[in-house]
């Protein structure tokens, strides 16, 4: 923690002293840069306001990528922070920045970042219309990340129950030997035609692990429990064999933990949706309803997001779980939520690891 404290007061040393230089090139790096760290050890308030003095310099002074990455992790500041709605406006701000700055590269990755947020929060048809005008053929010209944008949009038909779509956007992606490619296509077949995905989910499951990429991995245990529960919902009985309700719910049990230290809210949102229901397929509707009321107090916690909208997998259970909510189920979670998140704002990331 001591060197994060060093590094930020440098950079805010250096960041003043290039203002008084008038220096706003020096300037813009220097807070853009103060403003990153901040952000990655939890720090919001230091992390926008830095932000804010990189966007507006970036902007004043015609930087383009600058302005426009100021802007997207102001974005990023927002998320951690739990305001859905804030996060959504500055990306759209940043692809304003870009387009008045004439940088279509800057303006496709802020577009695309923005889908990946409406992904987040499950409202996976906005993350599809936002990522389609993407696409090669229209008006822009950017090629190095296509594989990246399929492999986000066959991830969102997948959730919306969209077999075939899922396979052409596969199907379009460049990178033929991705891991990731792999397990989204062993994973629509197993959900389209009841084959096998665990070897495959596996491999990837501890890949991902290996090399600390956490939002791959909790995104493979949600897919997997997806997997699980949508076997589950088919009359099909074979189906619920390819990957046990146990597996899934010790999946999602490892992955409250990963977002809890992540302080990923919309990832806490879906790990609590996904075992609610989970519980409720092993009959254990006391521990469903107790992972619903989490949900809905994480919801609570994140502005712009309904819980109509944060509902996810379309399943029937619902309203026989949200049966079994009670007032001190419900207090019980919201307490236990804000007491999280009272320990976030008084501990940096960097003194957890």
């Amino acid at each position: 923690a001591g060197h994060w404290e060093e590094t930020l007061r440098a950079l805010q040393l250096g960041a003043a002293s290039a203002e008084r230089l008038r220096d706003p090139h020096l300037a813009a790096r220097l807070s853009h840069l103060l403003g990153k760290i901040a952000l990655q050890d939890g720090r919001c308030e230091l992390a926008e306001a830095s932000l804010e003095v990189a966007l507006s310099l970036s902007h004043a002074t015609r930087q383009a990528q600058e302005a426009t990455s100021a802007a997207r992790l102001l974005a990023e500041v927002n998320l951690l922070a739990g305001d859905l709605s804030g996060a959504l406006t500055k990306l759209r701000e940043s692809e304003r920045v870009a387009h008045s700055l004439s940088s279509p590269q800057e303006t496709w990755r802020s577009r695309f970042r923005e889908g990946q947020v409406h992904a987040a929060s499950g409202d996976h048809r906005s993350a599809l219309e936002r990522w389609q005008t993407l696409e090669p053929g229209s008006e822009n010209k950017i090629t190095e990340a296509i594989s990246a944008l399929y492999l986000e949009m066959a991830s969102s038909a997948i959730y919306l129950g969209e077999w075939e779509k899922t396979r052409q956007y596969l199907s379009k992606m460049t990178d033929d030997e991705r891991l990731i490619k792999r397990v989204l296509s062993a994973s629509v077949e197993a959900l389209d035609e009841g084959d096998d995905p665990s070897q495959v989910l596996t491999e990837a499951i501890i890949s991902t692990q290996q090399n600390r990429e956490v939002g791959q991995w909790l995104a493979l245990q949600d897919l997997r429990t997806f997997i699980v529960l949508w076997g589950n919902t088919e009359e099909d009985a074979s189906r619920s064999e390819l990957l046990t309700l146990s597996e899934a719910r010790l999946g999602m049990g490892l992955s409250v933990r990963v977002a809890t230290g992540a302080r990923d809210r919309l990832g806490l949102i879906r790990v609590y949706r996904q075992l609610a229901l989970l519980y409720n397929q092993r009959g254990d509707r006391e521990a469903s309803a107790a992972a619903l009321a989490m949900s809905n107090a994480w919801v609570d916690e994140v502005n712009g997001l309904s819980q109509e909208r944060a509902k996810g997998l379309e399943s029937s259970a619902w309203d026989e779980i949200s049966r079994e909510l009670n007032p001190e189920v419900e207090e019980r979670a919201k307490q236990e939520v804000k007491e999280v998140v009272h320990q976030w704002s008084k501990t940096p990331l960097s003194a957890s690891h």
